[in-house]
């Protein structure tokens, strides 16, 4: 192996290295973002009961559903009337 062809894989490697190292870094800052989350769940959950916030959410991911199935509906409608 050639000299040159050893630098370009070593020049490779490290910029592999530092993209994963730049992605750990983003991926640490989201699981902190993410556990400031969870502890403000917690709090709403604390202050209004386990049961109230667990309906909820319940209730939003039906309408949710239903909004994504309304959407679908309309999509296919419309596919259908070209």
């Amino acid at each position: 192996m050639g000299h040159e062809r050893l630098l370009g894989d070593y020049g490779r490697a490290r910029e592999g290295s530092e993209r994963l190292s730049d992605r750990f870094q983003e991926a640490k800052l989201e699981n902190k973002a993410l556990r400031g989350t969870v502890a403000d769940f917690e709090r709403v959950k604390r202050a209004f009961g386990p049961e109230e916030v667990e309906r909820v959410v319940e209730d939003a991911k039906r309408r949710e559903a239903q909004e994504r199935e309304q959407k679908k509906a309309k999509r296919k409608f419309s596919r259908g009337a070209r």
